[in-house]
């Protein structure tokens, strides 16, 4: 009541001042035999559930309960809304109120449409409260005893945090004029059976007019500050037929309940307001159990049309950006503020659509806030976490698949095996010039581990050192990564060799058009892995020119060593006639080589 006090508006604080006859009845008929009403004391009737936000066509409504030990009479009190809009409703007649009991106060004589809940004071349209207005109010005045008007109790709309329509705020303390102010000691209806008092049109309200509060039971606190829950899975680019989903974790250990916090995406720097949607326990599930997975899917429960897979919660509104980075983070309510609790930035772009229909995992060891902002600690789900394979009977087949573990506690991130040092790796076989027959772009080269150990080529890079001395540079990159295991032999593809590459020229990573290997020129090919050091050349080779179009350049299988590799005379330059393993014709061109495997030549 203090909180309002001190918000009061002109208006009603000139109502506290209304003479005795704005504030009396007759008492026995006679127009001059006004009486001066006995005081209600101030506190003596306290606040308890407001209904402001009612559903179209149907009443608010007040809640007050007597707190003292003797009756109360309501005649001569007034309802007044504040707010920028105020409006004020007088009881003309006797309203007697036991201690303890309760009267309701509404827009019409009955709250329920079947004349079951009916009202102790119908106010009609004199009283318009307005949910909106953060200064709007609702206070009881009544008479003091002395010919005018004095505050009992008030409650300023601003302690609510939001409004639903069709449901009342109720207080959750024992009745007190004081308590009443603090928002920490109401709850609004929750939509359940037990607190459903009208259902009309179609269209249920939800209070507890003249009965006891019964808020939302919460299947656990929700989330308070950063980390509570965290995003732990996501699958942005779904595949047709699928939805889109992501995984909320709890690290705790305990449960948490993540209804009424709010979900928010947006493109990285972009400058409008966040797509959003406020998590709602009529929708689904929000509960997530210590250590477990709440699985949140698009628009339906169901993830896949056949329902083979149903999430615990679907989520409106919020679309995935497969193009472009994007933001998505988790607010939930504290007081009357919102606080981020988990926030992730995505960038598919970083992936595409050869990867379409699998999710990206947070690893076990980087579940918490801090651990999923780093994209090294994501990774691409695996072929082993296939969890949708359907192909239709249409002529061609249709396949569709997606890789991931929904609902399921992520699998470790593979370890990425370690870089090749110095000689670890030698460069076997090179295509430099093609058939142009097939195109000007189908180069590719051979390496083969000839270490004890696997070795790792992620992060290292392919390098050409041109005539001028200028390198050009691509960065070996996948989400799956590139090994080669002992005695592997790996091929390297330009990423435009389209004919090669329909003609299933096997490989292990394709580079960019950066690359351009020179028919004529001096220059040289170089793997550079990164070291302790710096960059390491691991081998590198010298090109001279002088080859014949579409027919690779092999060393010979005696000579595979990073040193036996910088002769020429270790390089064999075989014709058409010899034991190709592989060869790729278009046209009138043809293209040879043992790409993956040993040469033809000792």
């Amino acid at each position: 009541m203090l909180r309002f006090l001190r918000a009061l508006s002109l208006l009603a604080l000139a109502l506290l001042a209304l003479p005795i006859s704005a504030c009396t009845t007759t008492g026995s008929g006679d127009d001059d035999d006004d009486v001066i009403l006995e005081e209600v004391h101030v506190g003596s009737l306290v606040i308890t559930e407001v209904l402001a936000y009612s559903n179209a066509t149907r009443p608010d409504f007040v809640e007050i309960v007597n707190v003292t030990d003797n009756d109360v009479d309501l005649r001569g009190c007034q309802v007044v809304d504040g707010g920028t809009a105020e409006h004020d409703f007088t009881i003309t007649v006797p309203v007697d109120l036991a201690p303890g009991a309760v009267a309701l106060l509404g827009a019409a004589a009955f709250l329920d449409g079947n004349e079951q809940v009916p009202v102790d004071v119908n106010w009609g349209s004199d009283v318009t409260m307005n949910h909106q207005d953060e200064s709007e109010s609702v206070a009881l005045l009544c008479p003091d005893g002395a010919g005018s008007r004095q505050l009992v109790d008030a409650v300023s709309f601003d302690v609510w945090p939001d409004f639903t329509r069709g449901r009342s705020w109720q207080l959750t303390v024992a009745p007190d004029a004081t308590a009443n102010d603090d928002p920490a000691n109401w709850c609004p209806a929750p939509a359940q059976d037990n607190t459903q008092f009208a259902f009309v049109d179609g269209t249920p309200d939800y209070g507890t007019p003249g009965t006891e509060t019964i808020c939302e039971q919460l299947g656990g606190p929700i989330p308070s500050v950063a980390g509570d829950v965290v995003f732990s899975e996501i699958l942005i680019d779904d595949p047709d037929g699928l939805r889109e989903w992501f995984e909320l974790h709890n690290p705790g250990d305990g449960p948490v309940d993540v209804r009424t916090c709010v979900l928010n995406d947006l493109a990285v720097g972009g400058d409008g307001d966040p797509v959003t949607h406020t998590l709602d326990a009529e929708l689904g599930d929000t509960v997530i159990p210590a250590g477990g997975q709440l699985l949140l899917s698009k628009t339906d429960l169901a993830i896949t049309d056949d329902g083979s897979l149903l999430a615990d919660y679907p989520y409106s509104s919020l679309g995935f950006n497969n193009s472009e980075p994007q933001r998505l983070w988790i607010e939930c309510p504290v007081g009357k503020s919102l606080v981020t609790i988990d926030e992730i930035v995505f960038n598919w772009s970083d992936y595409g659509a050869v990867h379409k229909g699998r999710s990206l995992q947070v690893d076990p060891g980087s579940l918490d806030d801090e651990g999923n902002d780093d994209p090294d600690n994501y990774c691409l789900a695996a072929d082993a976490d296939l969890y949708y394979d359907e192909t239709t009977a249409d002529d061609p087949p249709v396949t569709t698949r997606a890789w991931g573990t929904p609902g399921e506690p992520n699998p470790p991130c593979p370890v990425p095996d370690p870089h090749p040092e110095l000689g670890d790796l030698v460069i076997t076989e090179i295509l430099v010039r093609a058939d142009t027959a097939l195109g000007t772009n189908e180069e590719w080269f051979e390496v083969k581990n000839v270490s004890a150990a696997r070795v790792g080529l992620d992060g290292c890079i392919v390098r050409n050192v041109n005539a001028g001395g200028d390198n050009d540079d691509e960065d070996i990159a996948d989400p799956f990564g590139v090994s080669l295991d002992p005695g592997e032999y790996g091929v390297f593809v330009r990423s435009s060799a389209a004919d090669s590459l329909a003609c299933e020229l096997p490989h292990v990573f394709q580079y960019g058009t950066s690359i351009g290997f020179n028919n004529d020129d001096d220059e040289h090919v170089q793997i550079v892995c990164p070291s302790p050091t710096g960059g390491t050349i691991v081998d590198s080779i010298q090109l001279e020119g002088g080859y014949d179009a579409g027919i690779p350049w092999q060393l010979k299988r005696s000579a595979e060593t990073a040193v036996a590799n910088d002769d020429p005379a270790n390089w064999c330059r075989e014709d058409s006639t010899a034991a190709w393993t592989w060869t790729c014709t278009v046209d009138e061109g043809t293209h040879y080589g043992t790409p993956g495997g040993p040469s033809t030549c000792n």
